[in-house]
């Protein structure tokens, strides 16, 4: 079968419809539409553009939302802001995703990703956060975290809505260039109020700079309806606080999750009790669970 190329140093704007399967190795803005076509992103390609076709590979960077029929493949080089929709989503390691995630139909979540590296534990309060979503048949759930295929498996394949942030590297990297942590916020955790049914924290308010921590909380409550509940991890005491940071995922039934090391730095704020009610018990509620590697884990239930 044929197919167009759009080479690295060609840029096209405005409204596209292709015709046959479509690669882009250049510059694209605007909309494009390849119904019942291919398009792949290559690694060289910058699209700010909406897509629709039946199969989407991205390896480039891409600001905007994409549908596809079919597969919708997000590889390992690609940076992508927007709103995905497809019958399936893979993503590789390295993957970055500002934006969510939806299958265009439920399916099992049986299948969730290996474990070639990285840290295997049961979660006792992640398997609390779980069954809290029991109830809920098409929740909207935020992981502040790296994207992972885990997660996506676990959460998106049952017909939930599950939007990723990573806000760790974005808030580390703003607080080293002096911005204030209500600019931060205005671009990043930018969500309506109440949209939330759930969010996975996990080492993020630990690790967040200490300036910027009781906006980030403030924010994420106002973008968690009421009753919602968070999932936090903290060191349980000065000498058990973990580094650098870790990438989590969902891995299987019952709480259990991976870790590994991620590429940031930074050193886990220990709180004690007091400078934890006093960090969040104006706006949550909590429920702790004491982990035998030295992880406070809690569970944050949104107050009216």
């Amino acid at each position: 079968m044929s197919a167009t190329n759009i080479e690295p140093k060609l840029r096209l704007s405005g409204e596209i419809v292709a015709g046959e399967d479509l690669r882009v190795a250049g510059e694209l803005a605007g909309s494009l539409s390849a119904e019942g076509r291919s398009v792949t992103l290559e690694e060289t390609s910058i699209v700010h553009a909406t897509i629709a076709a039946r199969d989407v590979v991205v390896r480039g960077v891409l600001q905007g939302d994409v549908r596809a029929a079919g597969r919708l493949e997000i590889g390992g080089t690609a940076r992508v802001t927007g709103h995905l929709s497809a019958a399936r989503v893979p993503f590789a390691e390295g993957a970055s995703l500002v934006g969510s995630v939806r299958l265009n139909e439920p399916v099992s979540n049986g299948t969730l990703s290996d474990a070639p590296s990285g840290e295997l534990r049961a979660s006792a309060a992640l398997k609390a956060f779980l069954d809290t979503l029991t109830a809920i048949p098409h929740a909207r759930l935020l992981d502040l975290g790296a994207v992972s295929q885990g997660s996506v498996d676990h959460f998106v394949g049952p017909g939930h809505v599950l939007f990723f942030e990573d806000l760790l590297p974005a808030a580390r990297a703003a607080h080293e260039a002096g911005v204030p942590a209500a600019e931060l916020l205005a671009k990043r955790l930018a969500h309506p109020d109440a949209h939330f049914d759930a969010v996975l924290c996990w080492d993020v308010l630990s690790f967040a700079p200490p300036e910027y921590l009781a906006e980030i909380v403030e924010r994420l409550h106002a973008a968690m309806r009421p009753g919602a509940v968070a999932l936090a991890f903290f060191p349980a005491a000065p000498a058990t606080a973990p580094g650098p940071p870790g990438r989590f995922e969902v891995f299987g039934p019952g709480g259990v999750l991976r870790r590994r090391p991620s590429s940031g730095r930074g050193e886990a704020r220990f709180l004690t009790r007091r400078e934890l009610e006093r960090q969040l018990g104006r706006s949550f509620r909590t429920r702790d669970f004491l982990t035998q590697g030295g992880v406070h884990e809690l569970l944050l239930f949104r107050r009216d």
